[in-house]
């Protein structure tokens, strides 16, 4: 089972994910279209497999996963500055 985008999840959702074995589908480019963050962290500290996806172009303005994987790239280098201080 594979849940998309989990920008609300909960501490108690993120431990049924565990415990159902669901993988998610991180969209970074949707998320940043639309100010969200996704808890990566707690997501990948609980074991959680995560996968990059898109949408569709209408949604967060591109089909071309050569750019949507480089957009966590950015993010997860804040999220460990951020955690380093």
């Amino acid at each position: 089972v594979i849940a998309a985008h989990c920008y609300h999840c909960t501490e108690e959702d993120i431990d049924i994910l565990k415990a159902t074995k669901t993988n998610v589908a991180h969209n970074p480019g949707l998320n940043a279209k639309r100010g969200l963050v996704m808890p990566l962290l707690k997501f990948l500290k609980k074991g959680i497999t995560v996968g990059l996806g898109t949408d569709n172009f209408y949604s967060d303005m591109t089909n071309n996963m050569l750019m949507v994987r480089q957009v966590p790239s950015t993010t997860c280098i804040r999220l460990w500055r951020s955690t380093r201080r």
